[in-house]
Formats: C-alpha cells, structure tokens, sequence
C-alpha cells in the first residue's frame, strides 16, 4: 500500500475512534433513558440509527467483529421501533453489555489498529435469542403494519434500512440528509468543528473511493447476520461531516482519541479578530523602532553640523521623541488588553462542557442500583458548566468513587428507607457550577449520612487514632478520616466498597488538581462532597512571597488566608509546630527550612502563615513577606527538577527573573509523611 494510502487510513481510522467513542457516549446515556421511558420512538429511532451508523462505519473500515455484534443489536432495535419486541432488563442488559465490548473494541484499534481477539460469537448468540422471544406472534404483525405508521419516520430513512443488507448501497441523494440525521443528536447547537486538518478533504477522497471500490448493480444478502457489508461507504461517509454537539468524553484512552477538542466557529473567528489586533499592534511597534533607528543615526550625525542647526534639530527631536513615546504607551497598552483577551480566548478553546463527564453517570448509578438491589433517582444540573479538558480527564475516577460511595455507604435499601419513614426511592443529585475562578461540582445523597463517631471508633479499631485523639478530634477533622488510605466503615468487603481505596483515590487525584474536598452530612438526613477545583491549570493566580533572599509563587486557587504571627506565636504539639486559627488546629511548614534558603539577615520578628488547603488538608506555610499577586504561566522544569517534588513549575517575571512555583499539593503529603 502507498505511503499516501496509509496516511490516509491513519485519518480515517482516527477520525473513525473519535466520532465511535462520541456514538457509544451517547448510546449509554439513551439507553438509559430508554429504560425510563420505553414507549419513546422518537428515542428507539434516535438509538437505532447510532447503531446503524456504528455498524456502516464499522463494516466500511473492514472491523467484521464489530459490524456483526451491531449488527445483531440492531436487528433487535429494529423489532423495537416497529412495536414487535418490548424491551425487558435481559434484553437491556446485553444492549450495554454491547456497549461495552465495543468499547474495547475501540480501545484496541487505538492502540493497534486492530480489533484484537475478543470473542463477541457468545454475546451475538444472546442478543439472537433475545431477538427470537415472541417471534411467532410478532412475524405477521412486522410484515403487514406499515412502516412509515409503525416508526413515524421518515420515507428516506425506510430506504436506507431496506438498503441494509445488501452489498453495494447506491447513493441517492436522499440518503443524504437521512445521514446527517443518523449522526446528530438531534439537538440545536452552535456550529462545532474538529480542530483537524482537511478533515472535508478526507471525506471527499472516501466519497471517490468508496464509488470507485463497488459495483454498479448491487446484489442481494444471503441472510442479514451473514453480510459481511464492508462496504457501505456511500453512505456513511457523508454521515462523518455532522459534528456533534459535545467533545468527545472518551479520557485516558490513546492519543488518537483524546488530543482533539470541538471548538464552536465563533471562538476561533474571535481567536483571528485578535490575531488582527495583534498585527497592527506589531505595525506601530515597528513605526516607533524605525523612529528610534532614525533619531539615533541623527543624534550620531548631529555632531559635525554647527551649534544652530543642532539646537534646530533637537528641539525637533524632542517633540518626536514625545510623539513616539506616547504611541509606545498606547501600543503597550492596547497590547496588554489584545494580550489578556487572546490568553482567555485560548483558554477557552481548552474548555469542555462537564456533560462529557457527567454523561457517564447514568450508566453506573444503574450497574450499581442493580447490584445492590437499591431503587436511586439520579438529578443532574449545571452540564453545561464549561472546565478545562485537563481538569476534566482527571475527575473520571474520583467521581466514581464518590458516587460508589453514595450509593453504598448513603443510599439505604428501600426497606431501611420506608421503616425510616422515607421514600423507598432514594435520591442522588450531581451537579456543577462556577464560583469565582473555581468551579464546583457537588455529589449530594438523601441517605444515611455519616455517623461521625461511628467513623472515630472503627478509626481507633484500625489503629489509625489513639483514643484520646478521637475525643479531640471535631466532627469535620472525623468526616476526612475517610479519605485516609485503607479506611473504610464497611463490614463486609464486596466488588464495590469495603477495600479503603476508593476514597483515598478521591483525595489524591483532587490535590493533584489543587482542589479541595469538603464533606457536609447529617446522620439520617444524608451526605454532601464538594469538589472545589481551579478553571484552569495553565494559567493561574499566584500569591507572591518571599522567604529569606528568595521569591516563591504560591497558587492563588489553594490559599484561603493569611495570617500575620510573631516569632513566638506558634504552639508545638510533640513533634509538630501548629498555630490555632479560631477552632482549627494547623500544622505549619517552614518554607525557609524546607528549601533550605539560605538567610542573611536575621529572621525577622513578625512573619506570615499563609495557610492553604488541597483535598481535605489544610497546611500554613510560613513565610517573611507577602509580595502581591500576579498572573503567571505555568512553565515545566523537565528533567532539571524530577527529584523535587515540591516544585510545580517555574514561571518568567516581567523583569525577566525565573521564580519557582510552588506545588502545595506535595508540601502537604510530605509533611504528613514527615509526622507519620
């Protein structure tokens, strides 16, 4: 095959992961509301066509295994839709379990571009079978009731399932707009695009192959189950040009699928505006520089002439020099302004709606819910909130914890609920909403709540508190002792909970992040987890200190407070300096101490405790002097500072000076190491 060949299969394929992890994402959450609400066609069809749409694609690029699992679930979908086949918690069940295997599938042509040696054989048999229940009384219903009544769709996209089983589709131009349809979600949304090269390109050069590479009469399958349709490339190239609403939601996978964000048009036509600024600011720039050239050649040449002439000249000089400098101040000006809208443009490129992560939830809360044997409303609010892709591929993990936690430990089984006088049908609410230069996303349950004391004696149990420590200890300081690693207030280990890992899992993802966790609860009332997390990594607030002859950034997003103490103000407790801030105890950390600085002077009288906090843990630094603020850029050391690890980065000063950025999050697991 020609390098050009493989070029551009490598586009195809990537754009094929993509666009397949975006169908599956929306598959789960459908099938879910499918599960609700079963009598939805409107929805049956929408499912269908994702299905459709999967296996064209799929059988084009030449992924038998995956074309004939969809294949098989689609023949269900179509009884479904046709009102032959009522969908039942067996037939959902192996529909997800569908899902997932393609799922795999895709994460397998990521990495090798194969599908790899899952069996999907066991899983097609099932879905047969479920697709033969009822077939003797539903045949001569599905063969005389009409279609068009029956799915209250349209005539085009009948010709498009009638053209399903046969080997070479032909390309009217009615098929078209039944595509665009198929890969929609059906939603009105603003103008997406794929930050991608010549992605109209490719799909052209699909288009003249795919009518290149079939014959002209097409020939009749033998049996749906046994086409092989590698090719229904008419089709479903066209089907590839819809973008859809939301940025894939697909993290942690391979490169292919995760280094690519949708982008709304209106945010890259503000990215050129700004870009225009900028060229005409360089173009005054580039007037006054000349001014400059030209008055240090005259003042050069201004030597030799006589005593008038160069009293002339400099009286001239002057007032182009003001003239010049003023334009210089009003170019700077204009500069700094196009400078902060283009970083916030950029910023914003960055920015995904949380529904990629929130998307998923419905999923679990009934893989749980089922396991469980509980009966779990799930709200959702704020999918729209808007967080910066980095951030959002990190939260995948802690918010399954958070929500197996929910529904292990908060919602009780229906019976506990009804004999406490609560509805048996308990209640999850996930949302997400912006405060300030932070955003916030809360898991909240009606369940049982924690039990404070309950958490301080199995606490005590596992030797992680002496007696006399959990008597001291308030109920916030109880409610984070779940969060340390190992600890768990079940009594049975099951596949959920019981480990002590999940939670400590919460806590270390969300201080990498610099975010903070807060818990609210109330014992038989229920429980509330706060994740207060940066809009951004990248760019960032920082807090400027100095300790001894050095200057530090401490970010912005993880100081709460500052507090003015003198030499003498802080308390020991054994090995621990802490100073008490209204009812908390704080350890504190000296920064001179811990990066050695050396000092020249005598330590000052009075100092500053700025005290931060990341996850459940609250540190306060001690520092000589608080400097200010500043925007800065977060710049990677490399491999100059891999064996530090309390350095997050280094930024550069508008006087040209480097200044390290301090990493809270690992100051504050170091000193918590240090203490045991």
């Amino acid at each position: 095959m020609a390098d050009e060949d493989l070029d551009f299969m490598a586009e195809i394929i990537a754009e094929f992961l993509v666009e397949s992890n975006e169908l599956l994402e929306k598959l789960d959450t459908d099938l879910i509301a499918l599960e609700k609400s079963p009598d939805d066609l409107d929805l049956i069809n929408e499912i269908f066509r994702a299905a459709h749409t999967f296996k064209g694609t799929s059988g084009f690029l030449g992924f038998d295994k995956m074309m004939r699992l969809t294949h098989a679930a689609e023949d269900i979908l179509n009884r479904m839709r046709k009102g032959n086949l009522s969908l039942t918690p067996e037939i959902m069940d192996a529909i997800l379990e569908t899902v997932d295997v393609l799922r795999t599938f895709l994460d397998n042509i990521s990495e090798t571009n194969k599908e790899g040696d899952v069996e999907v054989d066991p899983l097609i048999e099932v879905l047969n079978e479920l697709n033969a229940q009822d077939s003797s009384e539903t045949a001569a219903t599905a063969e005389d009731e009409p279609v068009q009544e029956a799915e209250a769709i349209s005539e085009e996209e009948v010709r498009n399932e009638e053209q399903i089983d046969v080997d070479a589709p032909t390309t009217d131009e009615d098929d078209e707009g039944d595509a665009d349809d198929e890969f929609s979600d059906g939603s009105d949304h603003e103008e997406d695009i794929v930050v991608a090269e010549e992605e109209e390109e490719v799909v052209a050069i699909v288009e003249e192959k795919s009518r290149n590479s079939v014959p002209a009469k097409p020939q009749p399958a033998k049996s749906p189950v046994a086409n092989k349709a590698p090719a229904k490339p008419d089709v479903q190239p066209e089907r590839r040009t819809t973008a859809a609403p939301k940025a894939s939601a697909n993290e942690n996978k391979d490169a292919k699928t995760t280094q690519s964000v949708r982008v709304p048009v209106s945010r890259l036509d503000h990215l050129m505006n700004l870009a225009g600024e900028l060229v005409l600011g360089r173009n005054r720039l580039n007037q006054v520089n000349t001014f400059f050239e030209a008055s240090m050649h005259s003042m050069q040449s201004s030597d030799s002439r006589s005593d008038e002439m160069s009293i002339s000249a400099e009286k001239e000089m002057r007032r182009l020099w003001e003239h010049n400098v003023e334009m210089l101040s009003e170019t700077n000006s204009a500069l700094a302004l196009i400078t902060s809208e283009l970083q916030m443009a950029i910023m914003q490129t960055r920015m995904m709606p949380v529904a990629s992560l929130f998307k998923k939830v419905p999923r679990l809360i009934r893989t749980l819910s089922r396991e469980m044997n509980k009966k779990v409303e799930l709200v959702v609010e704020g999918e729209e909130t808007e967080l910066d892709k980095s951030v959002i591929e990190e939260l995948g993990d802690p918010l399954t914890h958070l929500l197996r936690n929910s529904m292990d430990h908060g919602v009780e089984a229906p019976a506990k609920r009804n004999a406490a006088g609560k509805n048996p049908v308990g209640t999850i609410r996930l949302f997400a909403k912006q405060q300030g230069n932070h955003i916030i996303i809360g898991i909240e349950d009606d369940g049982a709540g924690i039990d404070a004391e309950h958490v301080k004696a199995r606490a005590v149990e596992r030797g992680i508190l002496s007696e006399s420590e959990a008597e001291r200890m308030n109920e916030r300081e109880a409610f984070n002792l779940i969060f340390q690693p190992g600890f768990s207030t079940a009594e049975v280990v099951t596949s959920v909970s019981g480990r002590g890992v999940g939670m400590d899992v919460v806590k270390t993802n969300v201080s990498r992040l610099n975010g903070m966790i807060e818990i609210e609860s109330a014992k038989g009332v229920g429980s509330t987890f706060l994740l207060k997390l940066p809009l951004t990594l990248a760019i960032i607030q920082g807090l400027l200190v100095k300790v001894a002859e050095e200057v530090f950034i401490i970010p912005i997003v993880t100081v709460l407070e500052t507090v003015r103490v003198r030499k003498n103000g802080f308390n020991t407790i054994g090995s621990r300096q802490v100073i008490r801030l209204r009812d908390t105890v704080i350890p504190v950390v000296h920064l001179q101490e811990f990066f050695a600085a050396e000092r020249k002077n005598e330590e000052p009288e009075e100092c500053y405790v700025v005290v931060v906090g990341v996850a459940n843990k609250l540190v306060g630094l001690v520092v000589d002097k608080l400097l200010g603020q500043e925007e800065v850029v977060i710049k990677s050391l490399g491999e100059f500072f891999e064996s530090s690890d309390a350095i997050a980065g280094a930024t550069i000063m508008g006087d040209g000076r480097v200044r390290l950025i301090i990493d809270i999050s690992q100051i504050v697991n170091l000193e918590q190491e240090r203490v045991g």
